[in-house]
This record gives C-alpha cells, sequence and structure tokens, in this order.
C-alpha cells in the first residue's frame, strides 16, 4: 500500500512511503493512498511548489493549522502531463504578473517556505537509508496481520475535475473526532426532531491579539487575532459546529474567543482570552511584573 504521509500539522510536507509503512498518529496530520505512485509523486510536487504553499497559507483558518480544503481545489494531477514545476504551472493556469507577484511575495514572506534543497531532501526520501529490508519486511508482514482492514477514518475522495474513470484517492485524517449519538428514526419517518438545547448564558470575556510565554513571559502578537470583547455564543469554523459559550483552550494553555461572527453565529475574527474578570491593564501588569 503506497502512501503519501502529510507529517506536518501546519504546512503537510508530504513524504512518499513506497513500503506503506510509514505513518503518523499526530493531531490534524494526514495519509494520502494510491495505487499509482506516479499520482502521489504529482500530488507531493504540487504541494511543495510556491502554488501549493500559497494555497496552504491561504486556507489556514483554525490557528494556523492544515486544511483539508487543501485537498478539494488541488488540480487533476491525472491530467497533468507536463513536469511539475513553479513556471510550468504559472502557464498551465495562465496566471498574470499579478498572480505571479502575489505567489512570489507568499514565498519570500509566508509561513512554511522552504529551500529548494529541502524540498528536494523531501522528495528523495528514502526510508532505505534508515531501516533494513529485514525490518521493512517484518514491519509490512506485521501490518499486514495486524490491520487487515483499513481504518473506518479513510475516506475515498475523487481528484478535483475528474470523472468516474480517474481513480479514487484514499483520504486518512489521522485526528480523532468525538464520536455522536446516532439519529432516532421510526418506520414512519415522523418523528419530531427536538429542539435544540440553549446555551447557557456565558461569562463576559475579553480578548486580546496577543500572548504571553510562559517561559520568557514575553509578549506573542499574532497577526490573524483582532481584540475586543468576546462574543458568545460562536460556532468554529462552520455552522453545522456546535454553539461554544466559552473560550476554547489551545495546545500551549492559551485559550481564544471569536471577536466577530458572521450572520450564522461562525467565527470571522478571533484573538486571545485574558483571565475572566480581568482587564487588559491588569492582564498586561501582571506579566510585565513577572519579568
Amino acid at each position: 500500500m503506497i502512501k503519501l504521509v502529510l507529517p506536518n500539522s501546519s504546512m503537510g510536507y508530504p513524504i512518499v512511503d513506497n513500503f506503506g509503512i510509514i505513518n503518523c498518529e499526530k493531531a490534524d496530520s494526514y495519509n494520502i493512498i494510491h495505487d499509482d505512485i506516479k499520482i502521489l509523486k504529482k500530488i507531493q510536487t504540487i504541494l511543495l511548489s510556491s502554488l501549493g504553499c500559497l494555497l496552504i497559507n491561504s486556507l489556514k483558518t483554525r490557528m494556523k493549522f492544515l486544511s483539508k480544503r487543501i485537498f478539494e481545489i488541488l488540480p487533476d494531477v491525472s491530467k497533468l502531463d507536463f513536469e511539475i514545476t513553479d513556471e510550468n504551472l504559472n502557464k498551465y493556469f495562465e496566471f498574470d504578473e499579478m498572480d505571479i507577484k502575489a505567489i512570489e511575495e507568499q514565498k519570500q514572506t509566508g509561513e512554511g517556505n522552504l529551500t529548494n534543497r529541502q524540498k528536494q531532501d523531501i522528495i528523495n526520501f528514502d526510508i532505505e537509508k534508515y531501516v533494513s529490508k529485514d525490518q521493512i519486511k517484518f514491519i509490512k508482514e506485521s501490518i499486514d496481520k495486524e490491520c487487515p482492514k483499513i481504518s473506518k477514518r479513510t475516506k475515498k475522495v475523487t481528484l478535483n475535475n475528474s470523472n468516474n474513470d480517474i481513480p479514487l484517492i484514499n483520504l486518512i485524517k489521522t485526528k480523532k473526532k468525538a464520536m455522536t449519538p446516532p439519529k432516532k428514526t421510526n418506520s414512519n419517518n415522523n418523528t419530531k426532531p427536538t429542539k435544540p438545547t440553549k446555551p447557557t448564558k456565558p461569562t463576559k470575556r475579553i480578548a486580546v491579539t496577543y500572548k504571553y510565554d510562559t517561559k520568557t513571559h514575553k509578549k506573542k502578537l499574532s497577526a490573524y487575532s483582532v481584540g475586543g470583547e468576546c462574543i458568545f455564543p460562536f460556532k468554529s469554523r462552520k455552522k453545522s459546529d456546535p454553539l461554544l459559550s466559552d473560550c476554547q483552550p489551545n495546545k500551549d494553555g492559551s485559550e481564544w474567543c471569536a471577536t466577530k461572527v458572521k450572520p450564522n453565529r461562525v467565527k470571522e475574527k478571533w484573538g486571545y482570552c485574558i483571565p475572566e474578570g480581568m482587564t487588559v491593564d491588569e492582564y498586561s501588569k501582571i506579566h510585565s511584573s513577572e519579568k
């Protein structure tokens, strides 16, 4: 089983797994399965291109994590019959000077950009340099024995703009989702939907555009955040998400909330929450005194 492994939660940085023995169980990472290694190689090259880097950064909406929407807008690589380079992609999509300038600016100042040498190191990655053939054989036999079935979290995704004759890619998101109870139905289909419970009235919270490093106590500004009073309830990413009535925790211990929402309550702007009942000045003075 050949795979394209995207271990980096922010930019992907895809690695081709020729033997199907590499896996990444880190949150917000992906594995792409396909029978044709040429298809995986093309997907890898596009994701590592300047255009791919621009698309990945442009689609980040949740705390700078890689969005699976990138796989929905990638071109159908099975129809690209040319060498995938930045120049050829610009010609293929007929980008004008303004488009190319935007891509180049992202290439120079955007997040997660790699040098050409770093890209080649990823493309040329060979696990046989680190693991012996006997070890690879043992791992494959263990996988076939212990994992005979494809994970239930594997989803088949058609390549963009393709027809039914084009192969499918299997996309596995390794982040585990919370289980939701099944909806109750009866044979007459006359069951009335239950009304959603109203969220409890939240406490007033304030958000700022920075957080403090717990070790250095220095401010870490975020160009994407907007300060102000938290707006509750709000939805994190899409209208089908549950309503949230309090600040949400980050992995580093900080919290965030929506400071602007759309009419459907989906977050449009966000900021870092300061402790409950504290003013911005009080929050700033506490960390200033800790230096």
